[in-house]
């Protein structure tokens, strides 16, 4: 979801800045692109650093899923996660003059990088050219480390 999460809400402010004419406004003031690029990543790492404690402890906590690893590492991993999900909320932005369309295109790449990343369908089961492109995905090695970290 952290993944998910941070392609939603970059392409969505991407977008709204180029149609609502902030991002001219913004250049024209004399802020560089890499200040406002570095502002939405400071800005987007908070709102992930709360999601990703959120969820470890809501895993740890309510769920009561056996934790033998370090909760640190496990909310690094995914805070790496979130930052991939930001790259490619802005890959999405750079193509899609609307919301609809970017989040058609969120939510239709989303679903088969969740069931081929090994959560759902594991990766023993599958067949061998299938597990080549579940490693090509930004889910599946995060997820065998997480589990991982967290079982051993």
């Amino acid at each position: 979801m952290i993944f998910f999460l941070a392609t939603l809400i970059t392409s969505t402010i991407f977008i709204t800045d180029r149609l609502e004419g902030i991002w001219d406004r913004t250049l024209v003031a004399g802020i560089s692109t890499t200040e406002l690029l570095i502002a939405h990543i400071i800005t987007q790492s908070t709102v992930m650093l709360l999601q990703c404690a959120e969820i470890v402890i809501l895993a740890t906590f309510i769920f009561n899923t056996e934790n033998h690893g370090d909760n640190f590492t496990v909310i690094f991993l995914l805070m790496l996660l979130g930052f991939a999900g930001m790259l490619y909320g802005l890959f999405i932005s750079i193509f899609c003059d609307s919301h609809t369309m970017a989040n058609f295109m969120a939510t239709g790449s989303f679903y088969p990088m969740v069931i081929l990343c090994g959560i759902f369908w594991p990766l023993e089961g599958m067949p061998t050219y299938l597990q080549y492109v579940a490693f090509l995905l930004p889910f599946t090695l995060p997820s065998i480390a997480v589990r991982g970290i967290m079982m051993f």
